[in-house]
């Protein structure tokens, strides 16, 4: 038998553990008096003649397709880790979500893109992204794989992975420019929400700052880094060393100048080090004053918010990512499911390894 709590952990209203195997039923009523069937039973658990706490409990399919009780108790940390201490002494093996996805695995209750799906929900962050991984968890890619006849099959499976695998692992969006070119500013715009602090005062952004952000419901992690310029100091020094640091973990790379200023020979210089794919040039602060017109970048007010819907399109097309869904549609939403694929185009098979193979 296996115990495992499979809501996020940490503090919360509530909490919800299963326990699966057989004898799960009896093992459960040991602390629970009431019959356990499909449907709640409101009731306490009693261990040794002491309440550890009220509870929902039921019966349900579970992740193994072996017997599994539910138990919905309240959120406390202390709490669940009395209950699933309890369980543990009583015979129950503790494990958590993961540990209880790679047994449906291994009982043939769920296949191996299922169970990765399972694994991902309740990490969505966006309805899109947690209406593709459902239907995942419910099969969609399983029955698409199991289709599959020749590379061409492959290579239409092969072309959702961008859309996919942004909605799954958000996609990392890094500011980078002078001191004072605006890119708290349009960090902040971006957010929505004053997350980084805006100055006047050169170098007010020291460490990188991250914010989950959505773009048409595809999530990214949105980067601001401190100002490329000549460091004056050691701590300006790590200043850039991070901001590099930064650039070379992005998928996206937003690189602003100054209206007035145009573009000055440090940041170009600065701009030809990074070497990246992905690289869209904003120029901001149109809305003030004179302005030198920059080739290929995008004019924008991170101030006034001009611009800003061309900025979130071209990150999306940059990414590759098309937000557009069809429910209960096949998606690719993993690194390990992309590389088969590839793989599965050049004509080799990977059903088995698809559907049964480990994690990579």
């Amino acid at each position: 038998m296996l115990a495992a709590l499979i809501s996020p952990p940490g503090r919360g209203a509530l909490a919800v553990l299963h326990v699966c195997g057989a004898g799960s039923k009896a093992l459960v009523a040991r602390l629970f008096p009431k019959e356990i069937g499909d449907a709640p039973r409101h009731g306490r658990l009693v261990h040794e003649g002491e309440t550890l706490d009220e509870v929902m409990v039921r019966s349900v399919p579970g992740f193994t397709g072996e017997e599994t009780v539910e138990i919905t108790c309240h959120g406390a940390v202390a709490g669940v880790e009395r209950i699933l201490s309890v369980l543990e002494a009583l015979g129950a093996a503790r494990t958590d979500e993961t540990g209880l996805l790679e047994r449906g695995v291994e009982t043939g209750h769920l296949d191996r893109t299922r169970a990765e799906a399972w694994g991902l929900l309740p990490k969505a962050l966006t309805e899109l992204a947690a209406l593709a991984l459902q239907d995942q968890a419910e099969g969609a890619l399983s029955r698409a794989v199991a289709a599959m006849a020749g590379p061409r099959d492959a290579e239409r499976l092969l072309a959702t992975a961008s859309l996919g695998l942004a909605l799954a692992s958000p996609r990392r969006v890094v500011l980078a420019g002078a001191p004072n070119v605006g890119k708290s500013t349009l960090f902040n715009a971006l957010v929505e929400r004053d997350r980084a602090i805006v100055s006047p005062q050169p170098g007010t952004t020291r460490d990188p700052v991250r914010e989950l952000v959505a773009f048409e419901q595809v999530p990214l992690e949105l980067v601001d880094t401190a100002g490329v310029e000549a460091p004056r100091d050691d701590l300006e020094r790590l200043s850039i060393e991070r901001t590099r640091e930064a650039l070379g973990e992005a998928d996206v790379i937003l690189f602003l100048f100054d209206a007035e200023a145009g573009a000055r020979g440090p940041e170009l210089r600065f701009l030809e080090t990074l070497n990246h794919r992905r690289v869209i040039l904003l120029v901001n602060k149109v809305d003030a004053g004179s302005k030198k017109p920059l080739l290929e970048a995008l004019p924008i007010s991170a101030k006034t918010g001009q611009g800003l819907d061309a900025v979130r399109r071209k990150v999306l097309h940059a990414l590759e990512v098309r937000p557009e869904y069809r429910e209960g549609a096949p998606v690719v939403f993993t690194a390990r499911q992309e590389r088969l694929l590839r793989e599965a185009v050049r004509g080799r098979d990977v059903k088995e390894e698809l559907l049964r193979g480990p994690v990579a």
